[in-house]
């Protein structure tokens, strides 16, 4: 069983947003809610020498919620 406090980025859940201290997060590779612990990746993307994305922790208080879908079908035809 996986832990709900704990999201990774292709973990089949869905896109989420999440959040660190009410701000906004994004390009999140690893969330974990009950720690406090965010793991980005800034923008520009950069890679490490041995071909790793370069990242970020951010710590503070995680909230990750779902994506809210903008359009779409709405169950009416």
């Amino acid at each position: 069983m996986q832990n709900p406090y704990v999201h990774y980025a292709d973990d089949g859940l869905g896109p989420r947003d999440v959040f660190v201290n009410g701000n906004p997060i994004r390009h999140v590779v690893y969330a974990n809610e009950a720690k406090g612990v965010v793991e980005f990746a800034p923008l520009p993307l950069r890679v490490k020498r041995n071909g790793e994305i370069y990242t970020r922790k951010l710590h503070g208080t995680v909230i990750v919620k779902p994506q809210q879908r903008i359009g779409g079908c709405n169950g009416h035809s």
